[in-house]
Order: structure tokens, then sequence, then C-alpha cells
């Protein structure tokens, strides 16, 4: 199927219709992801076209909400790569890319794109390379460019874009080329230095170019000197294994909304977890917490937001000497982030790199004498100085409103446990379409887990919980 839309691609690309900078006016559309719900033929609002001269000013008028940023730590094991940007138009994918050269000039570029999103129930990758730079990479499209020709000179992207033919998730290198380097489908600027010494491109593609792409897909970069790694984005802070820093792999970037809802998946908080299997990949987010996290007892959660409901489901581990008692639910309903991605209102939990929750859900999951109890929690919402951190939280609504729907928590044929809880949309005061959650669970009101959350760090010779960014949920 693939070699087919290759070739078709390698058709068009014969015409002129891929000049570099063109308009294309019927991109061709993305497959139908979500059974037999039709995409609305007009996009959702209109598309800001992204002019490619190194003037950087027009990503403002991108709304919020359409706009996906992943900004790399400072303690990240690899420092080349600082900061990305990606905002996908019916016509065009755009890309802002900042990097520093302290270090090693920046040659090459690899976009690393999931265009089937083919996902289990646990929102691990079915198809694709595997690669280990992100945590659930499935990339069946690759883009390899250069950033800077054999003399070191600044040189326009202008990459060979390969397709995956090798075995699904082995990892290895088994690309296949497509359509040759000089194709022209994509535009970018010379690199621009910016005042704190980075480096920054912007470049489109021409999304019909990309085939078999659906509105929404996931994306990973990778940056090279000489052929060897020095930057992916996103990534994680830098975790120890047997003694020696390497790099912290996290998720990679979810891109696109689709131009209007499918119709909603109603599900039922019985304990009964089938109907989670009709949820479209592309509209359920999934944290999967990995084995060697400093909290061991959350394992996995899933979020799906429709028009009426969101939905968790929450999978844990019990201990005999910690079972898990309470769960928080914090979420960043407003959004606000700064230019670089960094939120500006709301708590500014620790637990993850870009917490912003102005909206807290405070509840148990067994009741005093340690029986299993149907979440029913207290919301609060963030009324301290914004970042601080601490407890300043004011009840907007005591337990026991009817706001939720939870099942018991339901022991798993793997020995865990699992709950699932149904919100009323409207309850939560100012939530938009898209909102960031993370979760939290306590014993005697100790954390004993973070959902999601990255391998174990070392800090001073001091094991720690590893921060990841929080869930990005809806479209």
């Amino acid at each position: 199927m693939k070699r087919q839309l290759f070739a078709r691609m390698a058709l068009m690309l014969a015409l002129p219709l891929f000049a570099a900078g063109c308009i294309i006016d019927d991109p061709e559309p993305g497959p139908n992801l979500s059974g037999d719900w039709t995409e609305p033929e007009e996009p959702a609002g209109p598309e800001t076209f992204i002019t490619v001269d190194g003037d950087f000013s027009d990503w403002d008028a991108i709304p919020a909400d359409e706009l996906v940023t992943a900004t790399v730590p400072d303690d990240a094991f690899y420092s080349a790569g600082r900061r990305l940007k990606v905002y996908a138009g019916a016509t065009y994918i755009n890309i802002y890319l900042e990097y520093s050269e302290a270090e090693q000039p920046v040659q090459i570029m690899h976009l690393y794109l999931d265009s089937d999103m083919a996902f289990d129930g646990e929102g691990r990758p079915t198809t694709g390379m595997g690669n280990a730079a992100w945590t659930n990479d499935g990339a069946d499209i690759l883009f390899e460019g250069m950033l800077r020709d054999d003399t070191g000179a600044p040189t326009a992207y202008d990459p060979t874009i390969f397709t995956w033919s090798g075995e699904p998730l082995s990892g290895g290198w088994d690309w296949t080329e497509a359509v040759a380097a000089g194709a022209g489908i994509c535009s970018n600027c010379e690199p621009v230095e910016l005042p704190n010494g980075n480096m920054a491109i912007e470049m489109t593609i021409a999304r019909s170019a990309v085939p078999g792409l659906g509105q929404s897909f996931r994306l990973g970069v990778g940056l090279q000197y000489d052929w060897n790694d020095i930057a992916y984005l996103p990534a994680g802070s830098a975790v120890e294994e047997n003694g020696e820093p390497k790099h912290g792999a996290v998720e990679n970037l979810l891109i696109g909304a689709k131009s209007g809802p499918a119709p909603e998946v109603l599900i039922t908080a019985d304990g009964d977890f089938s109907d989670w299997e009709k949820v479209p990949a592309s509209e359920m987010t999934v944290a999967t917490v990995p084995d060697d996290a400093y909290y061991k007892a959350g394992k996995v959660a899933k979020v799906y937001a429709g028009e009426t409901y969101v939905n968790f489901y929450v999978e844990y581990e019990d201990s005999a000497e910690q079972p898990v008692q309470i769960m928080h639910l914090y979420l960043d309903s407003d959004m606000a982030f700064d230019g670089e991605g960094r939120p500006t209102t709301g708590m500014g939990n620790a637990a993850w790199t870009n917490d912003g929750a102005d909206i807290l859900f405070e509840g148990m999951v067994v009741d005093d004498a340690g029986a299993p109890a149907a979440y029913d929690p207290t919301i609060f919402n963030w009324t301290g100085e914004n970042l601080s951190g601490g407890w300043d939280w004011t009840e907007l609504l005591a337990a026991g409103s009817g706001v939720c729907s939870a099942s018991k928590p339901v022991e798993l044929e793997n020995g865990r446990k699992a709950v699932e809880v149904v919100v009323v949309r409207s309850s939560i005061p100012n939530l938009g379409s898209r909102f960031r959650v993370g979760i939290g669970l306590q014993y005697d009101w100790n954390d004993i887990a973070y959902i999601p959350a990255g391998c174990a760090v070392e800090e001073n010779g001091v094991v720690g919980h590893g921060a990841v960014e929080n869930m990005l949920v809806g479209r």
C-alpha cells in the first residue's frame, strides 16, 4: 500500500505543483482513523500561513491550541536541541527548530513521522521503526537532509524521503528510498542567530507530499554532526544506567487536529473496560510508566475527552505496605503558556516539567477501612501565586456532587488494579477543547506514583523521580 502511495507521490512531484512555496489547492485527505465517521470537508478555522523568511513573528498568529511545542530540559543528555514548534495546517506542515551549535555544528536533520498511528490498547506502536529515542516511536516515514553542506555553509533542507520496510519496531535502519533529494517539497530559511545565542530555522512541508498522512500524526526530530547523534526533540532529563548517564527518552509529539468531532464514545464506569476498545487511537491519550521509574505504583493512564464527558482509566499496582488510597487529577484548563512552551499560570507541580494545573480533583479509591470505594472527589481551583508549587487550593465543589461516575478498583489478570472515572465535562470550569493532565497517587497522604513519569534520575548521589511533561488531551 505504501509503495503505491509513494508511486503516486513521485508522479505528482514531476508536476510544478510541488515547487517550493506553492499552495496546494486540494491536499490529499488522510486516512479515516475512526470507523464510520467522515471528516468534514472544510477545516475548523482558517489556516495560518507561515512565510519562510527567518522572521519568526508570524508564528505568534497561530492559535495556542493548534501549536505543539517541546522544550528540551537543560539537563538533557544531548545539549544541541533546544526547542521545537510544529503547526499542521490543511496545506502545509510548519516546523520551527531552535538549536545550539556551542559544541558542534548541526549538519543533518531527521524527521521521523508516524503517519499510520497504529497503536495497541495501551498506546504502544505496532508498526514502524521503533526508534529508542522516544518511548512510543512507530515512524513509518523518514525525512533525511542537510542543514549545512560539506563545507559547513548553511544550505536549504531538501531531504531524501524514505519509507520503513523492516520488521516492525526492530529499531534498525531498514529504510527504503521513496523520493530522492531535490523534489522541492520543503522550503526553509537559512539558520538565524537569536539573541540568546541559539540558532533557529523555520520550514514548511507540502502536506500532500506525505502519503497517508491523517489529520493527526506523531513526530520526532533528530539532529546529527558527522552522522553522530547530538540531539533528539522532544527529550527528557538525562538518566543513569549502570553508573553512566544516557538519553532520557520521552514520547514524541502528537500533531494535528481533526476538522470536526467524531461521534462520542460513551464509557460506562462499571469496571468492565472493554468499551475503551471502541475509542479511536487518535482520540485517546495514553501514558505508560517505565519499569525503572522512581515511584512504582503507577502503571498506565488513558484519557479520552468527548464533547460531554472526560474519561479516565488508571492502572496501578498495590502493595501490602502501601496500598493506593488517594487519587489526584491535576488539570491545566486554561493552557496558558509562553512562547517557549512554559506554563505561566497555575500550581507548578514539580512532578511534571510543564505543570500549570489550575483545577484539582482529590478523592479516595478506598474508604477509611481500606475497602474499595468509588471515586467521588472534592474539586479545587488554584488561588495561589502562579507556579509557586505550594498547596494554595480553594474548594469549589464538595465531594458527593455527582459530577463523577467511577468504578470501584478492579483486580486485573496481571495482578494490578484499575479504575475508570467519567467526569461531566461542563463541571470543569473553562475547560477548552484541549487541556493537560497529570495524575498523582498517594498512600497515607504520601506520594507513591505520578503518571506520566520518566525513568528515575540521580542528583548529587540521590535517586529520585524523573519528571516528564504531563498529558496533552483533546484536539
